[in-house]
Parts: structure tokens; sequence; C-alpha cells
């Protein structure tokens, strides 16, 4: 059984780019309950905690002082400014680990530029970032910066080395990781093109959504697939964009279970649902999005340390994105940095 996990870092800043990843697992089959469709939203959560339980022992989903387990969970829960990257930093490198360790993987050598980082998780993209095309002068260099966070802890590591023993006893295998990094002129350019910015997300995500399952079905077409994500902002129905972006096949709509949509198509099931960070696949794809954003801020931040030594960093949430904005605009101005080029028209 394939599980694709789907979230995003990024939604609400002014600055900074959007991240969305896709992380695909393979588990055993025998943890899906037969049931009739009704009963889908019950077996999947079934599966959820199955899954989680296997791997109790080298992870967990809150954390402690003396824990030496990796934090895995909705990346709000696993990191903040005030604990610093260690904790975020340590939970990707363990995810990058497990993905490396898989038996068909892609992942052959292990990041240690962002530059590196975003190659890799982009390295199945139709719209991977080639260095040439990166036109914001900041993300320019990312080969030269090593990734934050680092090094690791003794106990860090060896909570890696733990999980990578449990995920193989557990015959658990991270196959992908699908990222894209959508820049701001990207971003902006889709929200022109669509008008809005809710439709110019979830045709990020679809296209994400679409090349997960592509991959999964051109190396084993009658695989089962468990597509997972958050909801999109309001939106509650997914019909009409499943039906676009997957249109060689017939979507049911299943009984909607709370909040939860379901919908299943032949041999998928796609499940979109607050707080979807419940699930394993999600929680790891969140960990991703955040850990790639918060790369590319920290190479944000040290460019305009360079140009403007007295400014005081930024994560680009609203509030502190006007004070920054304010303190570049000159300097934007004189170098013919135009504002479409590093601020988000939405």
């Amino acid at each position: 059984m394939r599980w694709i996990g789907l979230d995003e870092a990024g939604l609400g800043p002014n600055l900074g780019p959007l991240v969305m990843t896709a992380t695909v697992w393979e588990t055993p089959l025998a943890w899906w309950s037969s049931t009739t469709q009704a009963q889908f939203p019950q077996s999947l959560n079934a599966a959820s905690n199955t899954f989680w339980a296997s791997q109790s022992s080298a992870i967990t989903q809150t954390t402690s002082r003396d824990e030496t387990r990796l934090h895995i969970a909705d990346s709000k829960a696993v990191y903040s400014t005030s604990r610093g990257l260690g904790s975020l930093a340590a939970s990707v490198h363990g995810l990058l680990h497990v993905w490396h360790a898989g038996t068909d993987s892609p992942c052959k050598n292990l990041p240690a530029s962002i530059r590196d980082l975003v190659d890799l998780v982009e390295q199945s993209s139709p719209a991977k970032h080639q260095t040439s095309e990166i036109i914001e002068p900041w993300f320019a260099d990312l080969k030269a910066i090593s990734l934050p966070g680092q090094p690791l802890t003794p106990v860090q590591e060896s909570a890696i080395s733990n999980w990578l023993n449990v995920c193989h006893e557990a015959q658990i295998e991270l196959t992908a990781i699908h990222s894209r990094v959508v820049m701001t002129p990207e971003f902006n350019r889709r929200v022109k093109s669509t008008g809005n910015k809710s439709t110019a997300v979830s045709e990020v995500a679809f296209e994400l959504m679409q090349q997960a399952v592509q991959q999964v079905l051109a190396i084993d077409p009658a695989a089962p697939i468990l597509l997972l994500s958050d909801q999109h902002g309001g939106r509650k129905n997914y019909e009409a964009l499943l039906a676009n972006y997957f249109p060689d096949v017939w979507w049911k709509t299943l009984p909607a279970s709370g909040e939860g949509r379901y919908y299943l198509a032949e041999n998928i099931l796609a499940s979109f649902a607050p707080r979807s960070e419940s699930y394993l696949p999600v929680a790891a794809a969140s960990l991703i999005c955040k850990y790639l954003r918060e790369c590319c801020m920290h190479a944000f931040n040290r460019w305009w340390l360079q140009q403007l030594p007295q400014i005081q960093p930024t994560q680009g949430y609203p509030q502190d994105a006007r004070r920054f904005r304010a303190e570049i605009v000159e300097y934007c101005q004189k170098h013919q940095l135009e504002e479409d080029l590093w601020w988000r028209c939405k």
C-alpha cells in the first residue's frame, strides 16, 4: 500500500517562497481493513494509528527534555524560533536517511548545502529550478551555504540509526520526496494568471499530487494509494480539480466525515481533511516544507545582511514583512530590484 502525504509551508508570508512537498511511503497492505466505502475514513484512521504504532520505538509525536527519539509531527509542534532549527533539522535529516536507505531510492547522496537539498527534492519535478534560472540574487549562490541546524548531536544521530532499523523491521519504505519551491516571481505570475491566491496554490498542490501518483503507478499500476492532504483554505469540494488533474479515471464522491472530504477512483482514495498532519506521511511533508522554507529564509536574510549590515532578519510574515519592506525599498529602487521580484502580490 502506498501513502502520499502532502503539505505546504509559507502560505501566509509576504516574503520568501511557498514550499509544497509530497512524501510517498510503502507499508504492508494488511494494515488496511476490508470495509464498505462508507467506512473508509475509519479504516484510514485505523491504518494511520497502526503506522504510528509501528514506529513508536524510534519516533514520537510529542517530545520531552530527555527524549531520545526523533520528533515527527506537524512542523508547528517541532519548530519554533525560540527553540531554533536543531530539532527540525534532525527530523528532516532522519527522513532523508530513511529515503536514502530505500531499495531503489534516487537519494544516492545526502545533501550538504541548501542547493543540494533543493536539487534533491525537486529532481523529478517538471518545474525544477536550475541555478541559472533563479533571478532572485539572494538565492543565486545556495551551493555555498551549508544546511542550517547542523551538526547533529550524538543523540540525534543515534535516533536516526534506530529509525532506519525500525523501518526495515516493519517493512516500511519512504520511496519518494517530491517538493516544489515556488519563488516569489513564479508565485506572483500564478496569482495574476488565475486571478486569486487560492486557485494558484491549489494548482501547485495538484501538480505535485499528479506527479507523485504517476510515479507510483508507473512502477505498479495496481498499487492501492492513499492520497492525503489538508484542506486548501476554505475549499470544500475537490471533484473538479481531481477530474482535471486525473482525467483518465472516474472519481466517486464518498460520504463526508466531519469536515473531511473523501473521493475514490479505482485504487486511489483521496482525503482532504483538516489537521491531516495527524497522518505520518503528511507530518513528514510538513517538516520538509518548513525546513526548506527556513533554509531559503536563512539565505535571504544572509544576503540582505551583507547589503545592509544593520537590518534585522525577517521570517516574512505580514507585520514584520512590512517593516522589512520599508527598510529595503530604497536599496531595491537604487539597484533596480523590482518589487514583483521579492514582494508577493497576495
